[in-house]
């Protein structure tokens, strides 16, 4: 094959598809680096499509990267976040106000031993100091069978908690309306069923 066949066969060759490799390392070189960069605003649009909060951690639990949703239900900023151990910034106190030591919590338990885990009764704190529940899910991140940090995913269930609550409470004035209801009626059947020995 010649060159001027080369070149026919990469004019005839249809736009945005590669040209054969090895026929210009420059132009191969702009090619793959055009492609890495495709990939990445692929899997940046993908994060930044979802409306959970989504957040990577190395084998120290140090953030690798983060997606909006977790950015603005925590109110930090990126760069508030990146390098940082997200235990630390994120999970550090139960619920009751006590430290949650990072030795005690799922997520680090879970991905240092290479499985998964999904919790819904966890409270993640924000940059202001006020915690809110979450559903979360974390899973390992291998490279070649070999843990290298998690991925976490995770929704504020503030909405969910508020419902159940209102749920538990509406169950509650019902269930008092009838044990009254029961109440009464006994009273009353008693009553009618009781001459009246005072007359």
């Amino acid at each position: 094959m010649t060159s001027s066949d080369t070149t026919s066969i990469e004019a005839a060759a249809p736009a945005g598809s590669i040209p054969p490799a090895g026929q210009n390392p420059q132009q191969d070189a702009e090619i793959l680096a055009e492609m890495a960069e495709r990939e990445r605003r692929v899997k940046t649009a993908l994060l930044e499509s979802t409306s959970e909060g989504i957040y990577g951690v190395d084998v120290r639990g140090c953030c690798t990267f983060v997606n909006g949703a977790a950015l603005r239900m925590l109110g930090y900023v990126a760069e508030e976040c990146l390098g940082q151990n997200m235990h630390r910034l994120i999970q550090h106190t139960r619920p009751d106000g006590s430290p949650y030591p990072e030795e005690e919590c799922f997520i680090f338990q879970a991905f240092r031993a290479g499985n998964g885990v999904r919790l819904e009764n966890e409270v993640l704190w924000r940059k202001d100091g006020t915690a809110f529940p979450a559903f979360y899910s974390s899973s390992p991140i291998r490279e070649d069978g070999v843990v290298q940090g998690a991925v976490v995913t995770f929704a504020d269930i503030t909405d969910q908690k508020e419902a159940e609550q209102a749920l538990r409470r509406a169950k509650e004035v019902a269930e008092n309306a009838n044990r009254a209801k029961s109440e009464f009626l006994s009273r009353m059947s008693h009553e009618l069923r009781t001459p009246m020995n005072s007359i």
